[in-house]
């Protein structure tokens, strides 16, 4: 299941987060999931830490 950013209209706060999330993931968002991998591949620790921690936010806010 692909969930997109239009999913959170109702919610601006997690619209927000979303979007930060994917800026930093997939900048082509033609073929997102291929370039997420291809990113994520590539990240320092320290990058991977900064999406980790957004990711985690992101879904605690969904509760």
């Amino acid at each position: 299941m692909t969930v997109t950013i239009d999913e959170f209209d109702k919610d601006i706060e997690l619209k927000i987060k979303f979007a930060r999330i994917l800026d930093l993931l997939a900048v082509d968002r033609d073929d997102m999931e291929e370039v997420a991998i291809e990113t994520a591949a590539h990240m320092t620790e320290s990058e991977a830490m900064i999406v980790a921690e957004l990711i985690c936010d992101f879904f605690e806010e969904l509760d």
